[in-house]
């Protein structure tokens, strides 16, 4: 199943590039020039960094598959195997691949064949179990947190908001940090287990109190995702050519000879955190009860203040009050009846209401027609239409 991945008839005629981030200025070495006795690799990304290569081109490619296999199947290990769990691989289009039909080999052939058509490859953040054939997977169970920091244009901005949230991080947990391939960097932490409430994840960031270091080039569409996948380390970035990097803190690159994944995977989050948050979702969970149901006790104890309150449309107010003329008046009481409906009425309370309403039209709707009208909303469970909607039934003279 993992051979499907990257099945494509196009044929890239042009020449790939493997190049190592080295602060800031990457190393470019052309693939077609790399041999047994080439080397990739800068050391240290920093002012000082040496711009020697170092491993053997066929260990790093080695190295990487191992890796490879690592980072699929997470920190369960082989107990991804037993529970029938994997990844959803690919962007945009996605599609799950069960643990149980990955190996080093497999990942390594995709992952390269992907790279020499200049396709990304990427990896969902967490667990995902099958759905249906050749087709993306469920979400079954957190793993980690991912958050992607991109500055366009200046590097160095985000290398010090990585460095900054790190250094957050690490108060809590051992951080991986990730340069991106392009114009960033991404940072992963681990969870103390595989978390099947996903829920949590919003509020594992939120506990964390990410969003309050002020990091002006965080993503804040990928902080709280927790669907989201992520390009996959030792990989190349299909436009830049560069590999995406694991770094230490010091910014210094992490070959895949030297990466122990495990060492990231045991010092994950404290349980405390998973609790802190589990507590904060009870508590807004609770909040937003207790407002709806202050919501219906307003509604009983007033119930034409409730429809006529702001949050209904500027057209559908003045109807309640003035009333509408004939042509119009079916239209109108679908629309005020979609509207209570979405707001808790019953079909009586509904009907009662309308019928104080119907005394205003010019000339009243016949009751029979108000019942069937009420009853259809109710049976078909109808959604009040677009504003724009509305304002083409009743007219601009309603407006």
């Amino acid at each position: 199943m993992i051979r499907g991945v990257g099945d494509t008839h196009r044929k890239s005629e042009e020449k790939k590039n493997l190049c190592v981030f080295s602060g800031r200025r990457p190393m470019q070495i052309p693939l077609h020039q790399l041999n047994e006795k080439s080397y990739v690799g800068s050391g240290v990304c920093n002012e000082s960094a040496m711009t020697h290569c170092r491993t053997p081109l066929q260990k790093f490619m080695e190295d990487r598959c191992r890796f490879f296999l690592d980072w699929f199947l997470g920190s369960l290990g082989e107990k991804t195997v037993e529970l029938r769990w994997g990844r959803d691989l690919g962007r945009p289009e996605r599609i799950y691949v069960p643990a149980t039909s990955v190996s080093e080999e497999k990942l390594g052939e995709v992952y390269s064949r992907l790279e020499s058509e200049k396709r990304p490859v990427f990896q969902s953040v967490n667990y995902y179990c099958f759905s249906k054939p050749f087709s993306p997977g469920r979400l079954i169970a957190l793993e980690k947190v991912f958050i992607d920091i991109d500055s366009p244009g200046d590097l160095s901005k985000a290398r010090e908001e990585a460095r900054k949230l790190c250094d957050h991080l690490q108060s809590y947990c051992r951080p991986l940090l990730v340069f991106s391939g392009s114009k960033g960097y991404h940072v992963y932490f681990w969870l103390p287990r595989a978390e099947k409430n996903t829920e949590l994840y919003k509020y594992i960031v939120k506990v964390l109190g990410i969003k309050k270091l002020g990091l002006k080039y965080i993503d804040l569409k990928v902080i709280e995702d927790r669907a989201r996948v992520a390009r996959v380390p030792y990989t190349l970035h299909q436009k830049t050519g560069r590999i995406v990097m694991p770094l230490d803190y010091d910014f210094s690159e992490i070959l895949p000879e030297s990466m122990s994944l495990e060492t990231y995977i045991k010092n994950s989050l404290p349980s405390s955190v998973l609790e802190e948050a589990e507590q904060y979702m009870a508590i807004l969970e609770d909040y937003y009860r207790a407002k709806k149901s202050l919501a219906v006790l307003e509604a009983l104890r007033n119930p034409w203040k409730t429809v006529r309150s702001p949050g209904l449309p500027a057209v559908v107010r003045y109807v309640l009050e003035k009333g509408v003329s004939e042509g119009c008046r079916n239209n109108a009481a679908f629309i005020i009846a979609t509207y209570l409906y979405k707001k808790g009425y019953s079909l009586e309370e509904t009907l009662e209401e309308l019928l104080k309403w119907n005394k205003k039209n010019r000339p009243p709707l016949p009751e029979r027609e108000l019942v069937y009208v009420v009853k259809s909303v109710y049976r078909h469970r109808y959604r009040p239409p677009s504003r724009k909607k509305i304002r083409e039934w009743l007219g601009d003279k309603h407006s």
